[in-house]
């Protein structure tokens, strides 16, 4: 008598679904890079260790009275005579920081300094490097994206513009800010290489976007950065970014009350320093 084999069952034979987006592993070929990155920084910027504080330098840790009680909450209301630090807290509280360490020994708030430019390298070499990763499987640059973005930073790295951010103490100002817009940038492209997106990667963008408008007004066009990005090489279009990440860019925008409220405690204006 002839036997009838059972029907497989197929939900056993089922494949489970594979991710939406499955996490990127870092390539270990990045770290040799941002290594490089870093030294040359490091090596361009070595004399300015030993630059004494100059100009605006001066006002913003010499005669800056409210960096000098230590730890208090007077550090988070720097001097309102329009001066670098005006309107600025977390400027302030970065060189009180410095003080509280060194004194006003100019090593410890360059060195500052060059660490700072240097964080902001590695986030352009991060952000440009995924950037091009997006579209890795169509670009005839695919074996070359890591060693092109590393270039790119380098170029940005050693830009004769920002010799007076990097050597000037006051002008930190500049290296917070651009610093912020960069992670606020670099922890959405985090985010979106998920699907749906990451929200604590969203939740660092939002964050280091309210913590940039402490220290450099220019950080206003951070959430319009992050949205054109979004239409660049996300989204596709405004319209579809707005809808798929309506609260997130909300909460960018509301990152702009503390500024609004910081200008106007200083009476909107930047007086003697417009840096």
């Amino acid at each position: 008598m002839a036997t009838v084999s059972a029907a497989p069952n197929v939900k056993s034979m089922a494949k489970p679904p594979a991710p939406l987006s499955a996490p990127r592993e870092t390539p270990p070929r990045v770290w040799p890079w941002a290594c490089l990155l870093g030294v040359l920084v490091l090596v361009t910027y070595a004399p300015a260790l030993r630059a004494p504080l100059l100009f605006d330098d001066i006002a913003a840790v010499t005669l800056n009275p409210t960096i000098r009680p230590g730890w208090s909450w007077q550090m988070l209301q720097p001097p309102s005579d329009g001066s670098t630090t005006s309107g600025r807290p977390l400027v302030n509280v970065t060189l009180a920081l410095n003080y509280a360490v060194g004194g006003e020994n100019p090593f410890g708030y360059h060195l500052f300094n060059v660490a700072l430019h240097v964080a902001s390298v590695w986030l352009l070499f991060g952000l440009v490097r995924r950037t091009l990763q997006r579209k890795s499987g169509q670009s005839i640059l695919e074996g070359a994206i890591v060693p092109l973005s590393a270039a790119v930073a380098a170029l940005w790295a050693l830009h004769p513009l920002h010799t007076e951010s990097v050597i000037s103490v006051a002008q930190r100002t500049e290296l917070l800010g651009g610093g912020f817009i960069l992670l606020t940038l670099y922890a959405f492209v985090r985010a979106t290489e998920r699907d749906p997106a990451d929200r604590g990667w969203l939740a660092w963008s939002v964050a280091a976007a309210a913590l940039g408008m402490m220290a450099k007004e220019t950080v206003a066009t951070a959430p319009l950065i992050v949205w054109l990005y979004d239409r660049a090489f996300v989204a596709g279009s405004f319209r579809m970014a707005w809808r798929a990440r309506r609260g997130f860019y909300l909460a960018l925008v509301a990152t702009w009350l503390p500024l609004g409220a910081l200008l106007v405690a200083g009476g909107g204006t930047r007086g003697v320093a417009a840096g």
